[in-house]
């Protein structure tokens, strides 16, 4: 895969601690590297960016795969698809932000 030169060489720093590739270069970033867009891995990445990353992501995710699949054909209300998906994308936004922030610490990637 041809990724941009700076996340060629954070991919390499993040290599030499140990952590699983899956663990340091999720899906979604890979394929955004892909296209040339350089995003921070999630380790490298601030708390808040990881938040909002990972909660938009998940968030429309989710609530488009909810909504076709369950909440559509029993007539549910587009707001509250809506709604569930911002609150659910915010928990796991919230919740990869600090996962991101301990295993960053532990392994000295950043000041503790």
């Amino acid at each position: 895969m041809s990724y941009p030169a700076a996340i060629k060489t954070s991919l390499s720093l993040l290599e030499a601690t140990g952590i699983a590739r899956f663990n340091y270069a999720p899906p979604p970033h890979r394929l955004l590297w892909c296209v040339g867009i350089p995003v921070p891995p999630p380790h490298l990445a601030s708390a808040r960016f990881n938040f909002l990353f990972f909660a938009i992501w998940f968030g429309a995710a989710w609530g488009t795969f909810t909504w076709y699949s369950l909440l559509s054909p029993v007539g549910a209300p587009i707001m509250f698809a809506v709604t569930m998906a911002f609150l659910i994308g915010g928990a796991f936004g919230y919740g990869l932000a600090l996962y991101y922030r301990h295993a960053a610490s532990k392994y000295n990637l950043i000041a503790p």
